[in-house]
């Protein structure tokens, strides 16, 4: 009692013992990609501690070159207490007809900050998406035009509300800033040019902002943040 063995291993000992597990869940991921051609997801999801070991994340980019980049890890360390949590704060839907399919919803309004159109300094937030938003879900592109003369750069801030009913002018108690994008004009571009954004949420619950100056639609910059406010119900 009491006594115990002290045992060093290496990182590539232990990687090489975990390497044909590892190459198990690729097979079975290409065998999935394989079989539902019609349904490429938009990214490939790792949850779980060990889907942090720097090897899975290069295992997989070498085994699907077409996801770099879309490889991501979501809560690893809470993964199983929270689809724990989401499952028990479900609410069963009263339309039978429906089964048992799980409908997720945003939780709260988000939106972007904008200037008043007038040449005052107020701002508000412009809500793009209202709470209760069935997701996923996309908005239509929004028209914003630059307020200074030979501006390079416009600055697009998206906010999402702390509660209900919230003012769009009390920014700074109403709302937290969750996400920021900088769109380059390319040179300087006179006061008026017009912008175009819109938001997304995909449905691993990831928020999207796309944006683009209308003079170059082809270079349209994007920008990612993983929601943590959604509503379930079944």
């Amino acid at each position: 009692m009491g006594e115990y063995d002290e045992i060093t291993v290496t990182r590539a000992e232990f990687e090489e013992a975990a390497r044909p597990l590892l190459m198990r869940t690729i097979i079975k991921t290409q065998e999935m990609l394989k079989n539902h051609q019609n349904q490429r997801p938009e990214a490939i999801l790792l949850t779980g501690g060990a889907s942090q070991m720097p090897m899975v994340l290069n295992e997989m980019e070498k085994a699907f070159p077409e996801y770099r980049g879309k490889i991501i890890y979501y809560r690893p360390s809470r993964a199983i207490a929270y689809g724990a949590a989401r499952y028990g704060t479900s609410e069963e839907n009263s339309n039978p007809s429906t089964g048992s399919v799980i409908v997720q919803r945003t939780m709260y309004d988000l939106g972007i900050r904008f200037f008043e159109k007038d040449e005052t300094e107020i701002l508000y937030i412009d809500t793009y998406i209202k709470k209760g938003t069935e997701i996923p879900c996309q908005t239509e592109y929004r028209s914003s035009y630059t307020r200074s003369l030979q501006q390079r750069y416009s600055t697009f801030e998206v906010y999402e509300a702390k509660g209900d009913n919230p003012n769009k002018y009390k920014i700074d108690t109403d709302y937290t800033n969750i996400m920021a994008v900088k769109l380059d004009h390319g040179t300087p571009v006179p006061k008026g040019t017009e912008s175009m954004t819109r938001l997304g949420i995909d449905a691993l619950g990831r928020l999207t902002i796309e944006a683009y100056d209308v003079k170059n639609p082809n270079q349209k910059l994007k920008s990612s943040y993983t929601l943590k406010n959604l509503s379930s119900e079944l």
